[in-house]
């Protein structure tokens, strides 16, 4: 059965966004020279994208071709007016077990929780967050939206493995106890 994982960035005061959204303080850490800080080798390994209505918004906003067209993308809305822009993509309304259950049962790889942070947190409620693997920009951003808005319950952790990438940021991969 497949892994629900969170693959995300955040500041090391904890957020993945400013308050305004803009995430333009990622693009000051520079990669170290032919390294993607590990990137490719996990998109290896997804087959599905479970991806927030603000976040989908936010990545066509960066008017690039759909990042995530040779996988299923779920986007999570109770925007029902919503309309979908991009390929090998549906909309979710009702995020719950059942729904969940059956994206794990029919994904071949693992699932990739792209954000934002309230959905990571109701996945977190859910008790269906499998994975997280964050990495830490060293940025102080003072305020923002936090990577668990929504107050999320208790959950332990285990370091699974850490990732100097050699420029001052750091991987950090948990799996759930």
């Amino acid at each position: 059965m497949s892994k629900i994982q969170c693959y995300i960035a955040q500041s090391i005061d904890g957020y993945i966004a400013r308050v305004d959204d803009r995430i333009d303080w990622l693009e000051n850490i520079a990669a170290p020279e032919g390294s993607d800080m590990g990137y490719s080798d996990f998109y290896a390994g997804i087959d599905t994208v479970i991806i927030g209505r603000k976040t989908y918004e936010q990545i066509l906003s960066f008017d690039v071709p759909w990042p995530y067209a040779e996988v299923q993308s779920y986007v999570i809305t109770t925007n029902e007016k919503l309309k979908v822009q991009t390929p090998r993509t549906s909309l979710v309304h009702e995020l719950n077990e059942k729904w969940i259950e059956g994206i794990r049962t029919a994904s071949n790889k693992n699932s990739w929780l792209i954000g934002g942070g309230s959905l990571v947190s109701e996945f977190m409620k859910l008790g269906a967050l499998d994975e997280l693997l964050l990495t830490i920009i060293p940025v102080v951003l003072g305020n923002g939206i936090s990577l668990f808005p929504n107050v999320p319950p208790e959950t332990t952790f285990r370091l699974l493995k850490t990732t100097d990438f050699g420029n001052d940021a750091v991987t950090l991969h948990y799996a759930k106890n």
